[in-house]
């Protein structure tokens, strides 16, 4: 066998193979007939992708190529792309929607998806799909350029539980300076987070009473970060993402609080149960006009996220426990009514 000979039955058995990944079904007539070799060869090199795929099973790579009587051909059982067209479409739109990165950054990683998980044929109906969002794409104002490489290398110091020295923008545009202990990265309405505890409050003119909830820091306000010595974390002590993510909103921390409200509608509380998934229906009544008043329950993490939420809500909501909380909101509503007060005596005076 010739060098070219050699290197033209690699390239048949690559060409077949991403074909094959591609979810098409080769036949050793129809390879024959595409490559000018005889049938023979082609069983060749479907024996050899066989063996190949064969001994990879590590890993819980398992492909497979089988002979399909009903389709008449050899098709790839197993792995074979991580994601269905369906779930790459799904998962850009997505992205998009998050403006997670830069208008750059967003194309790149929207782009790659699409590349690695849909079959080469079905790519251009894919993207057709998500070109006008790409186009008319809006990064956030304040996006940094760098986000992915920060989002790896303090992810990489969380899993290594690296201690961080870092210098955080403040939204009063301070500059300050902090030594934490990474915990957690999440995301959340637009921006990735860095969960941490202080790793000495004191040191940094903190009082530690007021630290003992970890503390959240945007991500794209870290201006610099450092890498400093190791931590240690008791495995039964450790934090639990997910269940602070069922009780926090908006990414404000605190003290772990117990809510309780009324709230009316004519229709089911579904995406109230869906916004606090803590949340717990301890009454339900039908009220004489048809509406319905449920009183709820949940969970959360401090009391600003959760005032954001009940803001939303206008008079759907009444807010029974805690007492601060609805003290609260008592003193918002009495300075919103104010404002708009104010402005109708205005209007009648001008009138």
């Amino acid at each position: 066998m010739t060098a070219a000979d050699s290197s033209s039955k690699y390239f048949r058995i690559l060409e077949m193979y991403l074909r094959l990944l591609d979810g098409e079904k080769i036949t050793r007539k129809g390879e024959a007939e595409r490559y000018g070799v005889d049938v023979r060869s082609i069983q060749r090199d479907i024996d050899a992708l066989r063996a190949f795929l064969d001994g990879q099973s590590s890993g819980g790579f398992t492909q497979h190529v089988v002979y399909d009587y009903r389709e008449r051909g050899y098709i790839l059982r197993g792995n074979t792309k991580d994601l269905t067209r369906e779930e790459a479409l799904a998962l850009c739109k997505i992205l998009l929607e998050s403006r997670a990165f830069t208008k750059q950054e967003m194309g790149s990683v929207v782009d790659k998806i699409i590349r690695s998980a849909v079959p080469r044929r079905e790519i251009a109906p894919v993207q057709q799909l998500v070109n006008n969002e790409k186009q008319y794409y809006e990064e956030l104002q304040h996006h940094d350029e760098a986000l992915l490489q920060k989002v790896w290398a303090i992810g990489d110091a969380v899993s290594s539980q690296w201690t961080l020295s870092i210098r955080y923008e403040r939204r009063d545009g301070q500059i300050v300076k902090r030594l934490v202990k990474p915990l957690s990265i999440m995301f959340s309405e637009f921006y990735f987070y860095l969960i941490a505890e202080m790793a000495d409050p004191e040191e940094a003119g903190l009082a530690r009473k007021d630290y003992h909830f970890p503390t959240v820091y945007r991500l794209d306000r870290i201006r610099s970060f450092e890498v400093k010595e190791p931590f240690r974390v008791d495995y039964s002590h450790r934090f639990q993402s997910g269940e602070v993510r069922k009780r926090i909103l908006y990414m404000f921390g605190g003290s772990l609080s117990h809510i309780l409200f009324e709230y009316t509608t004519m229709d089911n509380v579904a995406h109230v149960l869906d916004r606090l998934p803590t949340a717990k229906i301890e009454k339900e009544e039908l009220l004489e006009d048809g509406h319905r008043r449920y009183t709820i329950s949940a969970e959360v993490y401090g009391l600003a996220g959760i005032r954001l939420w009940i803001r939303s809500q206008g008079p759907q909501i009444r807010v029974l426990a805690p007492e601060q909380l609805v003290r609260e909101m008592e003193d918002e509503l009495r300075q919103t009514l104010a404002l708009y007060t104010g402005r109708s005596t205005h209007v009648r005076k001008k009138k």
